[in-house]
């Protein structure tokens, strides 16, 4: 607490002199808040950050083995990399995790979509990019509901990630269409549910989105 001798009162700032007669204030500030401490990484992140590196160092050491380099499993790398980065930010961000985790896995799909373009692996169109849709999907339902947000703050999210299945199916980049089907299937539940339970409210986020 600081003091101004000259008007005799005690005031809880920093300023360096007084307020009302601009004499010089003595003495230190003090703050009746606790001092934010920013907090640590879960072991959540830890169990993440050691399986991410275990993968790099097996994958990298097989392709090395086989095609005495690093071809495919570069990509790979790169990828666990920049999962750890995001899943680093996600708990060390103050923002809505809710939110963050929408965010960290559709850049995931992003990293999944490049991988693929780059060494052609079926698996990342089979199962990995449609099977990282389908999450997204069903945690938009989940998390509305625990939060008690409206479904429909995630229509717009729901639209962007339902056309990659669309588009894999469309451009034959995979072969195995069942999950990708699931994908389109549970789109349309969301639509439908979405419609008859939230009419007017339903058209009006169609026209947002759409700009009709």
């Amino acid at each position: 607490m600081k003091r101004c001798n000259n008007c005799q009162i005690d005031l809880n700032t920093n300023y360096e002199y007084c307020p009302f007669c601009q004499d010089k204030l003595v003495g230190k500030s003090f703050s009746y808040y606790p001092k934010y401490k920013k907090k640590k990484s879960s072991i959540i992140f830890k169990i993440i950050l050691f399986i991410s590196l275990l993968t790099a160092i097996i994958t990298g050491f097989i392709d090395y083995q086989i095609h005495s380099g690093l071809t495919w499993s570069i990509y790979c790398i790169l990828g666990l990399i920049s999962n750890i980065i995001i899943t680093y930010y996600i708990f060390n961000s103050e923002k809505d995790i809710s939110n963050s985790i929408i965010g960290y896995f559709l850049v995931l799909i992003l990293i999944s979509i490049i991988w693929y373009y780059k060494t052609n692996i079926k698996l990342i169109t089979n199962i990995i990019i449609p099977i990282l849709c389908l999450f997204i999907m069903l945690y938009t339902i989940i998390i509305s509901f625990i939060t008690k947000k409206k479904p429909l703050t995630y229509l717009s999210i729901n639209i962007l990630i339902v056309i990659e299945p669309i588009l894999l199916i469309l451009r034959h980049e995979i072969t195995f269409n069942i999950l990708c089907y699931i994908d389109i299937l549970l789109f349309i539940i969301i639509i439908i549910t979405l419609y008859f339970f939230n009419h007017d409210e339903f058209k009006e986020e169609i026209i947002k989105i759409f700009r009709i």
